[in-house]
C-alpha cells in the first residue's frame, strides 16, 4: 500500500526501519502493471482475472478472511487487497462486474459499497521479484528523510552484514538527523555541509493520577501564556480526559493536532513523554504523566482482531453423533440423492450391524456431535431398538432429581439479599482510564456484564472465560475498585503463592493513587505480618486482601467483605470449595479462569452461573508455536540455544521434585553459558520468592521448576517453554503453562516432550493431540469443550463422575435437563413438535453454489434451527450477498423451512401437499382451540373439512410452487389465529 501511493505521489509521511529500506520490491512499472483497478460496470473476463489474481501473489481458500487471499462461488469473486482495510465481494453478472461490496471477514456478511477496487500486487514469498527494486527507488529525490538516531548512519546492519552503511545508500538525498544531546550529530561532528541547530526541551512532571495537582498546574501554564496539550490513545480515552478534568474545574477542548490557538485542549494521537518548549510556548502531557506508566497501543484493524467463536466443535467425517430418536451413530458425509423426481441433501449415519439412516437437512436440528466420555469407545446404537429410549429414560429421571438440587440453588441465588452496588463514581472513571492497555470489545463487555450484576440486588456469580493475558484482570480490577468505592472489602482468592504476589503488586500499582489498603495473606508473609492482615480483616481498615488457601483459614473473619475473586477456582481442593459456599451465598463472586474444567463451563453454559468470554486477542499476539518431541538432550539443547541467541528466557517444566536437581544439572550442562536456577513449591517462602524475583527480573536465564509456574507468571522477555512428561498433565494444565509464554510480539515456542520410547497411552495422546490443533488465539474456550469431550462433565453439583453425560452426549443432556428444570419450576414444558413438510418441489443448497460441505452443513444446521420468518429472511440475505442470487433448489428450501417454522408455531406434525389440497396432522400438543377450529371450519364453505382426529383437509392453490407456498403459509395464518 506505501508503494502504491508513492507511486502516485500522494503526500505522505514513511516511517521504517532501515531492514525495510533494504526489502525487496516490485520495480515501479511492474507495480503498476500488475495493480488491478476495477469499478462496477467493467467488463471482465473472468477466467482472465482469476490468472491475474495468481500471478499478483494472492492465495485460492475456500473462505477470505485475510491480506492476500481469494475465493470463486459462481459468480462471486472474494478478494483481500491490501488497498482496503476488509475484504471485497465482486459479483458478476456473466462477464460484467455487477457490484463491489466491503464484506465482514467474522461474519462474511457485507458491509459497505466500493466505487472502485485496486487489487495490489504482494511480493512473493519464495523469493526476490524480478526487478529487484527497494523502497528508496519509490521514493522522489526531492523526499528528505529524518533519521531518529544517528549513529545508524554509519553502524552495521544486524539483520543485513553485507548491506553498505546507510549514510552510503541514502547519499545525495536530505537528511535531517534528530538526536537527543546537542553535539552528537554529523554538523557537531563537523560532516561537510551539516548544520546542528538546537531547541531547548524541558521534562514535565509526573502528576500519577494527582488530579488536583494536575489543575492547578494547567492554570499556572495558562496563565504564564503556555498552549496546554494532553494526548489520548482514542476518543473514548480523550472524553474520559475531558470528563476528570471537568471534575475538577477544569473545561478542555479536543483539538486534532498539537498547534492551534486553544490555551488547553485534549489530541487524540500517540507520543512517548511529556515535555516543554518554552520557545514555543508548549507544553504537551502524554498519558504517562497524566495517569502513570502506559504502553503505547495501536488500534488494528477490524480484521486482524479475531473472530468470535461460531461454533463449539465442528463435525467431520467419522465422528460420533447423537440423534435425539436413533442415538449414537456415526457420521459418514453429505448424500445429494433423488427420491422420486426430487433431488435433495441428506446426512448419511450409520449405526449398529451396519444399518444406515439417511437424514433429511431439515432435520439437522435433532442431531448433535457427541461430546461426552470417550467417542472411539462409545457404542453404535441399533436403529429401531429399544435400549436407546431406556438410557433416554433413565437419564431423564437421575436428571429430574438433579433439576431439584439446580432449583435450591436458583432459589437461594434469587431470595438472597444481595448488596446493589451503586453506579460509577468520577474516581471509578480516573481508575479506568489509567488502565495501560487498549480493552477489546469482548473485555468491555465482560467489564459492563460485571458491573451491571454489582448494581442489582442479586448476589452476582459470572465466570470470566478468556485466554491467558487476554485481561481478565483488568475486569476484576474494576469489580475490586467499584466495591472498595462503596465502603466494602475484597477478597481475591489465587491458588499459588507465586500468582498472590504477582497480582498483589498490580492490585497495589493500581490502587496506589487512592486511599484503599491492598494486603497480601500467603505463606511468603511472616506469622507477624499474617496476624496484622487477619486484624486488619477484621478491623475493616484492609479494603482488598489478595491470598492463597490461607484465605479460608478458620482465623480470617472479615468485618464487611463485599466481593470475592476467585481465580482458577478448579486449582481448589473440595473442603476449600465448600469454604467458598459459605461466602458465595451473600457476596458477589467473580470467577476467572483461561480453561474452565467441565463442570464450571457446564454450568454457565447451562445458566446455572452467568459467562462472559473474552476471545479476542490483544495487539499483535502471535500463536505460540507448539512442538511434540521425544525426550532427548539435542532437541532439549536446540530449544534452549535458540531462545538464548535471541536474548530472551526460558521456562524448563519438571514436575518432578526428587530429580529436579538433576535436571537443572543436566540443562545446565547442555548450555554451560546460561544462568540457571531452580524452583519448587517445598523451598521454604523467602527462598523461592528470591528465585521468582530473580527470574523476573532478568537475573536468570532459565528457570527450571515444577508446574508452580502454571498460572499467572507474566515476564515479556520468556518465550520459550519445555515441558516434560508432558503427557503426565492435564489438558487444562498443559494450556495454562503453554500460555506463560508468547505474551509480546515475539514468536514463541511450546516443546511438549513425551519419553524417549514414545509410549504414551491414549488419553494423553488425544490431551497432547488436541493442544497441538488448538494453537489459534482464542482456543481457551475450544479446549475446554474438547476437554469435556474427553473427560465428561461429571455431576455438576456434587464429586461424583457420573455416566449420564457418557450415555447421550453432552448437548442432549443439556436440552434433557432444561427440560426438567423447565418443568419443575411450572413453567411450560417444551414441545417436540417437528413437523415434516411434504411438497412436490426440491429443497437444497447445491454443491456448485455452495461448494464447500462444512460451510453447506453450518448453513442446514441453522436453517433446521430458525425459530421466526426474521431468521429465515436473515439467512436468506445472507446467502444471496456471499454466495449469489439464490437458485431455484435454495429459494425453495427457504420456503419450505418458513412453511415448517408456521407449522411449528401451531404445534403441525405434518404437511403433505399436492393437487389441490394439503393434509394437516396435529400434534396432540397443539395450541390450537379445538371449539374456534371447528367455528372457523364452518365458517370456510367445505374449504377446510376434518379427516379424522388431529387430520384436516384443506383446499390450496394449484399451480406454480410460489401460489402453493403462499397458499399454505396463509392456511398457517388461519390456524395460528384460532
Amino acid at each position: 500500500m506505501i508503494a502504491r501511493r508513492l507511486t502516485v505521489a500522494e503526500p505522505i509521511t514513511v516511517v521504517a526501519t532501515p531492514a525495510a529500506l533494504g526489502a525487496p520490491l516490485l520495480s515501479r512499472a511492474e507495480f503498476a502493471d500488475r495493480t488491478l483497478r476495477i469499478a462496477p460496470g467493467d467488463r471482465l473476463d473472468r477466467e482472465l482475472l482469476l490468472e491475474a489474481l495468481e500471478r499478483c501473489g494472492y492465495e485460492r481458500v475456500d473462505t477470505v478472511v485475510a491480506v492476500g487471499q481469494w475465493s470463486l462461488r459462481g459468480g462471486i469473486v472474494d478478494v483481500f487487497s491490501p488497498s482496503q482495510a476488509s475484504p471485497a465481494r465482486l459479483e458478476f453478472f456473466g462477464d460484467d462486474v455487477e457490484s463491489i461490496r466491503l464484506f465482514d471477514p467474522s461474519s462474511q456478511r457485507s458491509v459497505a459499497t466500493l466505487d472502485e477496487l485496486l487489487v495490489l500486487p504482494l511480493v512473493p514469498e519464495d523469493g526476490e521479484p524480478a526487478g529487484g527494486a527497494r523502497l528508496l527507488d519509490y521514493l522522489p529525490a526531492a523526499a528528505p528523510v529524518i533519521v531518529d538516531a544517528p549513529k545508524l548512519l554509519d553502524g552495521p546492519n544486524e539483520e543485513a552484514p553485507a548491506e553498505p552503511p546507510l549514510r552510503e545508500r541514502l547519499a545525495g538525498r536530505q537528511l535531517v538527523e534528530l538526536s537527543l544531546v546537542a553535539g552528537t550529530s554529523s554538523g557537531a561532528a563537523g560532516v561537510s555541509g551539516a548544520a546542528e541547530f538546537v531547541l531547548e526541551t524541558q521534562e514535565v512532571a509526573r502528576f500519577t493520577g494527582r488530579f488536583n495537582q494536575l489543575a492547578v498546574e494547567i492554570g499556572r501554564w495558562r496563565v504564564e501564556g503556555f498552549r496546554v496539550r494532553l494526548t489520548a490513545a482514542d476518543d473514548r480515552q480523550a472524553e474520559h480526559l475531558r470528563q476528570i478534568l471537568r471534575e475538577h474545574g477544569v473545561e478542555s477542548l479536543v483539538a486534532t493536532s498539537l498547534d492551534g490557538p486553544e490555551s488547553l485542549a485534549v489530541v487524540v494521537g500517540e507520543c512517548s513523554t511529556g515535555f516543554a518548549i518554552p520557545a514555543l510556548g508548549v507544553i504537551v502531557l502524554t498519558e504517562g504523566e497524566v495517569f502513570g506508566s502506559r504502553r503505547r497501543s495501536l488500534r488494528r484493524p477490524k480484521y486482524q482482531r479475531g473472530a468470535a467463536l461460531t461454533a463449539f466443535s465442528d463435525l467431520a467425517l467419522d465422528d460420533i453423533v447423537v440423534h435425539e430418536d436413533h442415538g449414537l451413530g456415526r457420521y459418514l458425509g453429505l448424500r445429494t440423492m433423488k427420491i422420486g423426481d426430487r433431488e435433495g441433501d441428506f446426512l448419511l449415519l450409520e449405526y449398529a450391524e451396519g444399518n444406515q439412516l439417511y437424514l433429511p437437512v431439515e432435520r439437522l436440528d435433532r442431531i448433535s456431535k457427541y461430546l461426552g466420555g470417550e467417542a472411539a469407545a462409545a457404542r453404535l446404537d441399533r436403529l429401531g431398538g429399544a435400549s436407546w429410549q431406556r438410557v433416554k429414560e433413565s437419564v431423564r429421571a437421575a436428571l429430574r432429581e438433579m433439576a431439584e438440587g439446580l432449583l435450591r440453588l436458583y432459589a437461594e441465588r434469587a431470595v438472597a439479599d444481595g448488596h446493589a452496588f451503586a453506579a460509577d463514581s468520577p474516581w471509578q472513571r480516573e481508575f479506568e482510564t489509567a488502565f495501560r492497555f487498549e480493552e477489546t470489545p469482548d473485555q468491555l463487555r465482560a467489564i459492563e456484564e460485571a458491573k451491571r450484576d454489582m448494581e442489582s440486588d442479586r448476589p452476582m456469580d459470572r465466570l470470566v472465560a478468556g485466554d491467558v493475558g487476554y485481561g481478565k484482570t483488568e475486569v476484576a480490577l474494576r469489580a475490586a475498585f467499584k466495591a472498595v468505592a462503596d465502603g466494602l472489602q475484597v477478597a481475591v482468592l489465587v491458588p499459588t503463592t507465586v500468582l498472590a504476589q504477582q497480582h498483589w503488586a498490580t492490585f497495589a500499582d493500581r490502587f496506589g493513587p487512592f486511599p484503599a489498603k491492598v494486603e497480601l495473606l500467603s505463606r511468603f508473609r511472616s506469622p507477624k505480618e499474617q496476624r496484622a492482615v487477619v486484624e486488619g480483616l477484621r478491623q475493616g481498615t484492609v479494603d482488598v486482601v489478595i491470598g492463597t488457601h490461607r484465605l479460608l483459614s478458620k482465623d480470617v473473619a472479615f468485618k464487611k467483605l463485599g466481593l470475592l475473586v476467585v481465580d482458577e477456582e478448579h486449582r481448589f481442593g473440595v473442603a476449600h470449595k465448600e469454604r467458598m459456599k459459605q461466602l458465595r451465598a451473600a457476596v458477589d463472586v467473580l470467577s476467572l479462569t483461561a480453561t474452565p474444567i467441565p463442570r464450571t463451563l457446564y454450568m454457565s453454559l447451562s445458566g446455572v452461573r452467568d459467562m462472559s468470554v473474552i476471545e479476542t486477542a490483544p495487539l499483535d499476539r502471535l500463536p505460540v508455536e507448539t512442538v511434540i518431541r521425544r525426550f532427548s538432550r539435542g532437541v532439549i539443547k536446540e530449544a534452549l540455544e535458540r531462545e538464548m541467541e535471541r536474548g530472551g528466557q526460558v521456562f524448563f517444566v519438571h514436575n518432578r521434585i526428587q530429580s529436579l536437581p538433576s535436571m537443572a544439572k543436566l540443562v545446565q550442562e547442555l548450555v554451560p553459558q546460561a544462568r540457571v536456577i531452580m524452583g519448587h513449591g517445598q523451598m521454604k517462602e523467602r527462598e523461592l520468592e528470591a528465585t521468582m524475583v530473580k527470574f523476573v527480573t532478568g537475573q536468570a536465564d532459565i528457570l527450571v521448576s515444577t508446574a508452580i509456574v502454571e498460572s499467572g507468571l507474566d515476564i515479556p522477555a520468556s518465550n520459550t517453554i519445555i515441558i516434560n512428561r508432558a503427557d503426565r498433565f492435564g489438558l487444562a494444565q498443559l494450556y495454562q503453562l503453554r500460555g506463560r509464554v508468547g505474551r509480546e510480539r515475539q514468536q514463541a515456542y511450546a516443546y511438549l516432550l513425551v519419553p524417549a520410547d514414545g509410549r504414551v497411552d491414549e488419553p494423553a495422546q488425544r490431551r497432547l493431540r488436541a493442544l497441538q490443533e488448538l494453537t489459534e488465539l482464542g482456543s481457551g474456550f475450544k479446549l475446554a469443550m474438547r476437554d469435556l469431550e474427553i473427560r465428561g462433565a461429571g455431576n455438576i453439583l456434587g464429586a461424583q463422575q457420573h455416566g449420564h453425560i457418557a450415555a447421550v452426549g453432552y448437548d442432549l443432556y443439556s436440552k434433557l435437563l432444561a427440560e426438567a428444570v423447565r418443568e419443575l419450576a411450572g413453567g411450560p414444558t417444551a414441545t417436540t413438535v417437528d413437523p415434516v413438510i411434504s411438497v412436490n418441489v426440491e429443497g437444497f443448497l447445491p454443491d456448485d453454489y455452495v461448494p464447500e460441505v462444512n460451510q453447506r452443513l453450518a448453513l442446514y444446521k441453522r436453517l433446521a434451527g430458525a425459530a421466526g420468518e426474521a431468521d429465515v429472511a436473515d439467512l436468506r440475505a445472507e446467502l444471496a450477498d456471499r454466495f449469489g442470487p439464490l437458485p431455484a433448489p435454495a429459494g425453495q428450501l427457504l420456503d419450505i423451512v418458513r412453511i415448517r417454522v408456521a407449522a411449528r408455531l401451531v404445534g403441525v406434525e405434518k404437511i403433505e401437499a399436492g393437487d389441490g389440497k394439503a393434509l394437516v396432522t396435529f400434534s396432540p400438543a397443539t395450541t390450537v382451540d379445538p371449539e374456534r377450529l371447528v367455528r372457523t371450519i364452518a365458517r370456510s364453505r367445505g374449504r377446510l373439512k376434518m379427516k379424522r382426529d388431529f387430520m384436516l383437509e384443506a383446499a390450496i392453490a394449484r399451480g406454480e410452487w410460489p401460489r402453493v407456498r403462499d397458499s399454505l403459509l396463509g392456511l398457517l395464518d388461519e390456524l395460528t389465529r384460532t
